[in-house]
């Protein structure tokens, strides 16, 4: 018996900021990346009104129990930091329609600026809005992974690597 792939038309480009929703808000999109030959998984959501705007590479939890509405605010009980939804792959403006990805490599995903993230920790979203922290290799964390560190924070601009794994 052949298995066929489940294959689904977009109405909206990956890099969309829409006002109406022009897909079913939650669904899921799996992409092959050609460069990194490794699967990239995006979730079609709504940016949260009490939000900040989205750029590539920020954070955010999701605010709703069906997993529709995102937020970047971590602080003010909005999300909580449980709900790690992904990161942004564009720029998507409060209350509008996008794509964020939630599970495969993404390379600049936005940090505290600490530069104390090391390969293999997980990555959590931080106590400060946007951004993301760590917990070292080997530690239990008390808050859901948004994914794994591929390279260690090293650097000036305050991103660092990642693996992301916020799918289901």
């Amino acid at each position: 018996m052949a298995v066929l792939p489940f294959l689904k038309a977009f109405n909206t480009l990956l890099t969309g900021n829409a006002t109406d929703a022009g897909d079913e808000p939650g669904v899921l999109r799996f992409e092959l990346d050609a460069v990194t030959s490794g699967l990239k998984v995006y979730r079609y959501v709504q940016l949260h009104a009490d939000s900040a705007a989205l750029a590539n590479g920020t954070p955010v939890g999701f605010q709703d129990v069906y997993h529709r509405v995102v937020t970047t605010d971590f602080q003010a009980g909005v999300s909580d930091r449980n709900l790690p939804a992904g990161v942004g792959i564009g720029t998507l403006s409060v209350s509008k329609y996008g794509w964020i990805q939630c599970g495969g490599y993404h390379a600049t995903v936005k940090t505290n600026g600490d530069d104390d993230i090391a390969r293999g920790d997980n990555v959590i979203l931080a106590g400060t809005d946007a951004v993301v922290d760590s917990v070292a290799s080997g530690t239990a964390s008390t808050y859901k992974p948004l994914g794994r560190c591929v390279t260690a924070d090293i650097n000036a601009d305050n991103t660092v690597a990642v693996q992301l794994d916020c799918v289901f």
